[in-house]
Parts: C-alpha cells; structure tokens; sequence
C-alpha cells in the first residue's frame, strides 16, 4: 500500500485593501444604460479620477447640500447669466467713458449695487454647498 500524502491546505492571505479604498467595506452597485455610462465615464475622466470616486464625491456632495445640489446649480447658472449681464453694462459704461462720452452716476451706482446683490446670493450659495 501506498501512503498518499495528506492534502496540503492553502492558507490565502488577506486581501490587502489599496490606499484609496482604506476603511471602505460596501459595495454600492447601480445599472446603467449605455449611453448613461460613456457620459459618466467621459465627466469621470475629465476630472481625472475613477468612475467610482467621481460618483462618490457626486453623491457625498449632494449629501453635503441636503439633496439639494440640482436646485443649487441651476440657481448658480442663472447667477452667472445674471452677472454676464453685468459685466455686459459695466463694459459699456467703460467703452462709452473711454470714448468721451459721459455715464449719468446713477447707472453705475445701480450697476454696483447689482453686483453687491449678486456677490451676495453666490456667497450664501457657497456657504450652502460648503456645510
């Protein structure tokens, strides 16, 4: 009779976890379309990360505006438009002065004041996205 050799078990090594998922237990998955896919793929790597961290960040900052993140940007979008306005007038008073002409003040004081206006609403906008 021969005597085999008793099977020899492999002990594996635990996984070690990479510096970027570190203290990261679960797993979150979601279905995608194709083309919902490639679009995330393309923002993800234009902010030069991974899918994975662009998507968390996404999330944990909408979590940060308290689900309010759509509301803020479309707000934030239309801050803008409304300051691109501004700059519009501020640049003409400035083509009309470098010209010769002269600018009635009060058309530069309401222009100012719009700008302190809006400077205003982005800075509690910021203060929003920030808590």
């Amino acid at each position: 009779m021969s005597q085999t050799a008793p099977a020899q078990v492999r002990q594996r090594r635990p996984k070690r976890q990479s510096a970027r998922t570190e203290g990261r237990h679960h797993d979150l998955r979601i279905r995608l379309s194709r083309i919902e896919y490639e679009k995330i793929k393309v923002a993800a790597g234009a902010d030069n990360m991974t899918m994975s961290c662009w998507m968390r960040d996404l999330m944990l900052a909408s979590l940060g505006t308290g689900g309010e993140h759509g509301k803020l940007a479309i707000e934030m979008q239309a801050l803008a438009r409304q300051l691109s306005g501004i700059g519009n007038n501020l640049n003409q008073i400035a083509h009309t002065l470098n010209g010769g002409g002269s600018v009635v003040p009060s058309d530069i004081h309401e222009a100012l004041a719009e700008v302190n206006t809006h400077t205003a609403r982005l800075r509690k906008l910021l203060r929003k996205i920030r808590t």
